[in-house]
């Protein structure tokens, strides 16, 4: 009896052994079963976090591009729009320019018979007082008509020209002038002083002093005076000369000469 309790134990202590170790093995399986996808889960994560840093460094950096870019079209707008107002002001000037020389063209067109009229009456004026300074009066025609025939020169060259040359003639009526000059007198050749009154009369007294006349427009041709004259005209010369105050003289203007 006692035997049989014995085997009954030992029986059941295997048994319990057994079934503890089922339990512990089964327990095992269990843990790694869960285990796994825990890991598999936080590589995942990992992983996860990893791809999404890079996405965001990625993100970081194209949003500093866009940036850039879109300041850098601001900048090609702004230029832009500088360059066009700059284009409207450069169309807008040559337009004014285009305005300018249409009118230059006009004002060209009509200048240009001005000045060829001018130049005739500068040698009208040549012609009716030809014993006026002939040689500087004749070479400054001279020199005005080359430069009026001259195409290189622009017209506002010429126009400043013709009225230089005028403007000295003009000059001559309200001035008084004592200069030598070479005259016919008889037909000889007499070098004497001349005494210009402005344009109203022109004297000449002999280097001795002791002759004189004047210069008749109605025949073109000096005459002497008599000596009389030689004293008023002698001393107006020295008055126009500024070796002597001013004084009345009389002088024989004679009559104006209508030509």
């Amino acid at each position: 009896m006692k035997r049989l309790s014995k085997i009954a134990a030992l029986c059941l202590l295997v048994c319990l052994l057994f079934g503890l170790f089922t339990v512990g093995a089964q327990d095992q399986d269990y843990t790694k079963s869960v285990r796994k996808p825990v890991q598999e889960s936080v590589l995942i994560r990992q992983a996860t976090q990893r791809t999404k840093e890079r996405w965001l460094a990625e993100k970081d950096k194209w949003i500093a591009a866009y940036e850039a870019l879109e300041a850098r079209r601001a900048q090609l707008l702004a230029t832009r729009e500088a360059l066009r107002k700059q284009l409207d002001r450069q169309q807008a000037r040559n337009r004014e320019l285009a305005d300018q020389l249409a009118k230059l063209d006009a004002m060209t067109r009509e200048i240009e018979p001005f000045l060829e009229d001018t130049y005739n009456r500068l040698t009208e004026s040549l012609r009716r007082d030809p014993a006026l300074l002939p040689e500087e009066r004749r070479l400054r025609l001279d020199r005005l008509k080359m430069l009026l025939q001259d195409p290189a020169i622009d017209i506002g060259e010429k126009y400043r020209k013709t009225m230089e040359a005028f403007f000295i003639e003009a000059e001559y009526g309200n001035t008084v002038d004592v200069y030598q000059q070479t005259i016919q007198i008889a037909n000889q050749p007499v070098t004497v002083t001349i005494l210009r009154l402005g344009r109203l009369a022109l004297f000449y007294q002999s280097m001795d002093t002791k002759t004189c006349g004047y210069f008749d427009r109605s025949t073109g041709s000096w005459q002497t005076l008599s000596g009389g004259h030689n004293k008023a005209i002698r001393t107006a010369i020295e008055i126009a000369r500024k070796q002597r105050p001013a004084q009345m003289v009389s002088l024989p203007i004679g009559r104006m000469v209508a030509k």
